[in-house]
């Protein structure tokens, strides 16, 4: 992962429903909205598809922090994306993971992440928040560039789809249908979201 300064670092204007929110913080760079945002608490959004929650609820995950930028360099014209990464949740990851994996005979579970990339460098708005990991995200199997705003269904399908490139690899994990690996999933963040919390 890349710091933000390897961004453009762009002054922009209202052209839409994000830059203009930004404006009204008094920030007007795209790294000072990068900046703005990387220093937002980590917490689940009320719903999803909606990266406005991220000003209204004071808080985001890696969907929402990044899916702000990405609509905001949209409105201003600059090419940078959100991307979804995929990477393997195991022990090493968070504790306890292996006790929900261990019933379906897993070693770990693909899950996702999301970052901002421009022409090949990656940035991570959620890099030393506390998402409860163990450690931050550095190395990823595969990205997909997605859309700045997700909704659940969107979410599902993307996860799918980089489902298969681990079933392809891993005949462990290939046993389990879709629905299945989305039930494990499940279980996994559901067992562990309130960790930061806790602590």
């Amino acid at each position: 992962m890349n710091s933000i300064d390897v961004l453009p670092d762009v002054t922009f204007a209202d052209r839409g429903r994000i830059s203009r929110k930004f404006l009204s913080l008094k920030i007007n760079t795209l790294h000072d909205a990068c900046r703005w945002v990387k220093r937002l608490p980590y917490g689940y959004n009320s719903f999803d598809g909606d990266s406005m929650l991220l000003f209204e609820e004071g808080m985001g995950t890696c969907m929402s922090k990044h899916g702000a930028i990405a609509e905001l360099a949209e409105e201003i014209g600059i090419s940078l994306h959100k991307y979804v990464g995929f990477y393997k949740l195991d022990d090493e990851i968070i504790d306890g993971i292996q006790d929900t994996l261990t019933p379906f005979g897993l070693r770990y579970i693909p899950q996702m992440h999301c970052v901002l990339g421009s022409h090949s460098c990656f940035v991570d708005l959620t890099e030393g928040n506390c998402h409860g990991k163990k450690k931050d995200i550095l190395d990823m199997d595969l990205f997909v560039r997605a859309p700045a705003n997700l909704t659940k269904e969107m979410k599902e399908d993307l996860y799918i789809y980089g489902l298969q490139y681990f079933k392809n690899a891993d005949p462990d994990l290939k046993k389990h249908s879709d629905a299945e690996c989305l039930l494990i999933l499940k279980k996994c963040n559901d067992a562990h979201k309130n960790y930061c919390s806790l602590l």
